[in-house]
């Protein structure tokens, strides 16, 4: 649901959903897909002009995917 609401320009619902799926990934040992929740969160705020809500959601996206060792493309 996030990602078709990201689709349409609706980011307030993206978020909302984004943040549902935090919460439920946070709970089920996936740390990957919590890296992800925090990435796409992250991405949602810096589209909504949030800098400071956006700067930490990605730097707790990109700890935790450096934690796992998981690669991140980078955006020029």
């Amino acid at each position: 649901m996030a990602h078709i609401y990201f689709l349409k320009n609706k980011l307030p619902e993206s978020l909302g959903y984004n943040k549902m799926a935090l919460t439920i990934r946070q709970g089920t040992n996936q740390e990957d897909q919590v890296a992800s929740s925090l990435l796409n969160i992250g991405h949602s705020y810096m589209l909504m002009d949030k800098p400071d809500s956006s700067f930490i959601y990605f730097r707790k996206g990109l700890d935790l995917a450096n934690n796992l060792n998981i690669d991140i493309p980078q955006v020029s």
